[in-house]
């Protein structure tokens, strides 16, 4: 996700030099695209939500545009065996677990310890130490992709992905990306503009 759809095989060994100092081995980076560059910026624009908004909230103090998924997996009877928090910049991704190497009744993690407590705030603490000192990447959109306003109603009373109409509230309105190819194209119609008053009348009061 973070290459913009393209697969690079993970390697250990960059390079070996012998005891002169020449190059016996060296790394030849190869890539394959396997995601379209507007299905990979949109995975990543939702996993940006999981830590401005979503379990991964720790997150967001990294001083790095950051994307992530926490997980937990819980144990029977109580508690939790895993807790994981993966997230990545432009330029790098990390991976925190806890857990027990053999977990039992015994060894188990509190049901307090989720991938959004501990793992995520040690995931921060890596990413702000590391660009501490070093420029802060930013995730590039790429062509073929559209921002627009939908209406947060129409999603929850009708399950559908709609446009803000011009009756939507400002409250009920929020930006999302999408792939111009699939973009939505149909108008909210769940608010409805007060009707018109068909008749009044004015009184007065002279003690007013």
């Amino acid at each position: 996700f973070a290459n913009g759809g393209f697969f690079r095989e993970p390697y250990f060994i960059e390079r070996i030099t012998d005891r002169d100092g020449r190059v016996v081995y060296q790394h030849v980076e190869s890539a394959s695209r396997v995601l379209s560059p507007q299905s990979a910026y949109l995975m990543t624009s939702m996993l940006q939500t999981v830590v401005t908004a979503g379990t991964g909230t720790r997150l967001s103090t990294a001083g790095v545009q950051v994307a992530g998924k926490t997980g937990t997996v819980n144990m029977q009877g109580g508690g939790n065996r895993d807790a994981w928090m993966e997230a990545y910049t432009p330029e790098i991704s990390v991976a925190v677990w806890m857990g027990f190497d053999h977990p039992d009744d015994s060894h188990r993690l509190s049901s307090r310890v989720s991938g959004g407590t501990n793992p995520a705030t040690l995931a921060r603490n890596f990413l702000k130490a590391y660009y501490q000192n070093r420029s802060k990447p930013v995730f590039q959109k790429p062509e073929g992709i559209v921002s627009l306003e939908i209406d947060q109603k129409a999603l929850k009373w009708k399950g559908e992905t709609a446009l803000a109409s011009s009756l939507t509230p400002k409250s009920y309105r929020v930006s999302e990306v999408f792939a111009a190819s699939n973009q939505p194209t149909r108008i909210s119609n769940v608010w409805a503009a007060p009707a018109s008053a068909k008749s009044f009348y004015v009184t007065h009061d002279n003690d007013g």
